[in-house]
């Protein structure tokens, strides 16, 4: 009966005065407020919970309030104004990070592999940038390698390029919002081996050793169609190099040799002065059997014809030797004569 009383003279109190007062020590609420709330001691508490809780919460009304514990970078107080929630000064509430999924890496080959992701979540920030990036090491960042595959929530596919053959990687989607980063899980996969015919490097490759990971690149094209393998003074006097070597893999030393004793090379000089991908990598001129090889894989590289080529292998201070790559036929040939040349590199 007690409680019945109070609650009836509560009642009567709110209906004359229209205001509430709470630790006010018997005061008169302020007038312009109906509800008087006063400590010095402690503050108010509005409802707490996180952004996934408070986008859970049905047909808000403009003027709700609460702390969203996990928006912005530490939280922060926000209010609803009837078509969005805002903080305090007017902003766009603070997100959180993003929610995404790496997809499966898919089409792998020996450069590159297609992957992507799904952000199921946007974190309440629009997504401004999303993609995936990669990298040799366990989870990877966007400061590693990475695609840019526009913005949005929702699924988008990725396409890998520049890797290296027969190397293993890890990948994971990203997607970035005003909260910052987030990533999907990290997936690891790894790219084929390298193959004849694979464009990499600068070129093509045409021979692959016994280990699977080095091998010979040819240039898709000549580096000349006619150019002498030395230049010689009035025609009557060479140079003897000494770069008589003629197996594989003696090209690079016997495009060295020449151009450290014959200044005046020229087959050779065009080769080693072509760089290739980054400027370190010396393309040179093909030894007599790196050209045979050439030659064995002529229609994979291409652009051959039935023209002679010179190689680096030298056969006397006039000679040297140069292959046909209509007929496959090795000969001397005297160095004034402007054959093709096709340079190469090692990988």
């Amino acid at each position: 009966m007690r409680n019945l009383f109070y609650l009836f003279f509560l009642a009567l109190s709110i209906s004359v005065h229209a205001q509430v007062a709470i630790n006010t020590d018997g005061s008169i609420p302020d007038n312009s407020s109906m509800l008087d709330v006063r400590s010095t001691s402690k503050g108010f508490l509005p409802p707490r919970m996180t952004q996934s809780q408070r986008i859970a919460i049905t047909n808000p009304v403009a003027g709700l309030i609460i702390w969203c514990s996990d928006c912005n970078v530490s939280g922060e107080l926000q209010v609803y104004n009837g078509t969005t929630w805002t903080n305090l000064i007017g902003g766009d509430a603070g997100a959180t990070f993003p929610i995404l999924t790496t997809n499966s890496v898919t089409s792998v080959t020996e450069i590159s592999a297609i992957s992507g992701g799904s952000i199921t979540f946007d974190g309440g920030g629009a997504i401004t940038t999303r993609g995936v990036c990669w990298s040799t090491a366990p989870n990877p960042t966007t400061a590693d390698s990475k695609t840019t595959d526009g913005s949005g929530s929702g699924a988008f596919v990725s396409s890998l390029t520049g890797l290296t053959p027969n190397t293993t990687y890890h990948t994971r989607a990203y997607a970035t919002n005003n909260r910052g980063t987030a990533y999907g899980e990290d997936l690891s996969f790894t790219t084929i081996t390298y193959s004849i015919g694979l464009i990499y490097g600068g070129g093509i490759v045409f021979y692959i050793d016994g280990t699977g990971q080095h091998g010979l690149i040819a240039k898709t094209t000549d580096q000349s169609t006619g150019i002498t393998w030395e230049y010689s003074y009035n025609n009557i006097l060479y140079e003897t190099t000494g770069a008589t070597a003629t197996a594989l893999g003696a090209g690079f030393q016997n495009t060295l040799t020449i151009i450290t004793v014959a200044m005046q090379s020229t087959a050779a000089y065009l080769c080693w002065s072509y760089y290739g991908p980054g400027n370190n990598d010396f393309w040179y001129l093909p030894s007599k059997d790196e050209l045979n090889l050439m030659y064995q894989q002529k229609n994979v590289i291409g652009g051959f014809g039935s023209f002679d080529f010179w190689s680096s292998s030298e056969t006397s201070n006039n000679t040297a030797w140069a292959q046909n790559f209509g007929t496959g036929t090795h000969y001397n040939d005297e160095k004034w004569r402007q054959w093709h040349v096709r340079a190469i590199r090692s990988f």
